[in-house]
């Protein structure tokens, strides 16, 4: 896990060098795609100063700043987007050339942008609506939120033995975290999955011993279990995106 942060920082920074460079904040690529920090000076802006993960995130941007020759200020905005809001609006003054910022609050991101000015932004772990990004400007750098939800899907299954029925609570997190809704669904989606499976055989045996022929049973098997999956969806798991 510490060596994919590493690898993934490493991308962070280089990421911001070059919207820094293309903004015209003067830093310069080197010789074999490396890139030279010197003299860039950047603000991070974050939600919270005891979350783990940020703290591992913030020694590994700071190392790889150190590596660049760039300088990293760190802030932290106690989850207030007001807060945060300031900090990037006094960025400009204060001789920053490059933002960036972990939303206190997805939903904030144009407040956040129009405070910004000029400065380009990099956001990171908590990801604004995709149709408010610019490229050059305004861009997020993170993990594929779906992936993380799934992951911790197989993780209850597998540790619980791969049971037949499960009683499951999601404790959905944070507030105002873009993760949140797509983790969730993509843990239900997970189960569902599992369900369709089942009923997908437990169906097809069904109707093949009532002397029905394979291919026929097999489609009629996977009509039933199309409409079932999108019925469900529509109605438990992808609910709140439509709301």
């Amino acid at each position: 896990m510490k060596n994919q942060i590493k690898k993934s920082m490493a991308f962070l920074i280089c990421i911001v060098m070059t919207v820094a460079s293309l903004v015209g904040c003067g830093a310069k690529s080197g010789g074999g795609g490396s890139v030279n920090g010197s003299g860039v000076k950047i603000l991070m802006t974050l939600h919270d100063d005891t979350d783990t993960f940020l703290i591992t995130l913030c020694e590994t941007i700071d190392k790889r700043a150190q590596e660049t020759g760039a300088t990293i200020d760190t802030v932290y905005c106690q989850s207030d987007p007001e807060i945060q809001m300031q900090q990037i609006a006094d960025a400009a003054g204060q001789g920053y050339d490059a933002i960036i910022c972990r939303l206190a609050d997805a939903t904030t991101i144009l407040q956040m942008e129009k405070a910004a000015g000029s400065l380009p932004i990099v956001f990171i772990n908590n990801e604004p609506d995709v149709d408010y990004l610019k490229a050059d400007k305004f861009v997020y750098v993170g993990s594929f939120e779906q992936d993380a939800g799934r992951f911790q899907a197989e993780y209850i299954w597998n540790g619980l033995g791969k049971p037949q029925s499960l009683n499951v609570i999601i404790m959905e997190g944070m507030k105002g975290h873009a993760a949140v809704p797509q983790r969730t669904n993509a843990v239900k989606y997970f189960f569902l999955a599992l369900v369709v499976l089942v009923f997908n055989t437990c169906i097809l045996r069904l109707l093949i011993t009532a002397g029905l022929p394979y291919m026929l049973a097999k489609i009629i098997t996977e009509t039933l279990m199309f409409f079932f999956s999108w019925t469900v969806q529509k109605l438990f798991i992808f609910k709140e995106a439509r709301s």
